[in-house]
């Protein structure tokens, strides 16, 4: 009876060391993902931020909102038209 008791606790104790394993093995998964999603946060805050700032509607049409772009199609058109 004794010994069949013994082989059961060693079961047990080799299935624990087992769990313990995996725990430890998980927590430092976790740990990892905590300190990327800590690096990540603050670029991603500051993403958010310009994205909105950018993404914000405007009325103006596209030549009013970047005239650099017009004057040089209007040239670029000038140009072809020329040849």
């Amino acid at each position: 009876m004794m010994d069949r008791t013994i082989k059961i606790v060693d079961r047990v104790a080799k299935m624990m060391d087992r769990t313990c394993k995996i725990v430890d093995r998980m927590s430092k998964m976790m740990d990892r993902r905590a300190k990327a999603t800590e690096r990540i946060t603050p670029a991603m805050e500051r993403t958010t931020k310009i994205v909105t700032k950018t993404a914000k509607p405007t009325n103006k049409t596209p030549k009013e909102r970047n005239p650099l772009i017009h004057i040089k199609e209007q040239n670029f058109l000038k140009n072809i038209k020329d040849i």
